[in-house]
């Protein structure tokens, strides 16, 4: 089972680059509020993965 936090991390970044439009400012902005910087290369490969979905 994945960690579901890292979801839920993944899942605002996600959200977060839907509303600015930069996914790299969005995790950043998460990865600072979170403290979590294990999860860098997934908070920045989700949000560039969500981005391609609605095209």
């Amino acid at each position: 089972m994945p960690d579901r936090n890292l979801l839920i991390l993944v899942s605002m970044v996600g959200f977060l680059t839907g509303v600015v439009r930069s996914p790299f400012t969005a995790a950043i902005l998460v990865l600072e509020m979170t403290d979590r910087h294990s999860a860098i290369f997934q908070l920045l490969l989700g949000p560039c993965w969500l981005r391609l979905l609605p095209r």
